[in-house]
């Protein structure tokens, strides 16, 4: 059981070393002003990855385990499913824009991840409003950073 454990979190560190891999590498082509948010995002996939594979080593050096890549069926739907939210909202930042991607996003997650009702989807709206009422304010007007417009929105 522990190798299999050993082999889901090393399959899910490569996703994330490759995953953080392509974000900082589009996340370098958009414009300084607009880049901030996409490469912090792209150091920290990174940045854990690598931090998962160094705990993953110490496992492999303790207990003697080999490491074969036999997957029999995905062990792991939630994380996939996670992974796949992520990187999908990562390549629709610079098409949709920051703002509309976010929202579409947090609704997605929020209710997936929750109970739907009508009650708790008027709570989801409210809060990805005021989330984003929150990020215009502190990015826009505090630090005056402009966020990705998206290329179906610039004209």
């Amino acid at each position: 059981m522990e190798q299999e454990n050993i082999r889901k979190e090393t399959f899910l560190a490569t996703l994330l070393l490759l995953a953080g891999t392509l974000i900082l590498w589009k996340g370098y082509s958009y414009e300084p002003d607009s880049r901030q948010f996409p490469v912090f995002l792209g150091w920290l996939f990174v940045s854990f990855s690598i931090l998962n594979a160094i705990t993953l080593f110490k496992k492999f050096k303790a207990e003697k385990l080999s490491l074969s890549f036999e997957f029999h069926r995905p062990g792991f739907p939630l994380s996939l499913t996670i992974l796949l939210l992520v990187g999908t909202y990562a390549v629709a930042v610079p098409l949709l824009g920051y703002y509309f991607s976010t929202f579409l996003f947090l609704i997605l997650v929020m209710a997936g991840f929750g109970c739907i009702r009508k009650r708790s989807l008027l709570v989801y709206l409210g809060v990805t409003l005021l989330f984003l009422t929150g990020v215009y304010f502190f990015f826009t007007l505090l630090l005056g950073t402009r966020l990705p417009v998206g290329e179906i929105w610039a004209f």
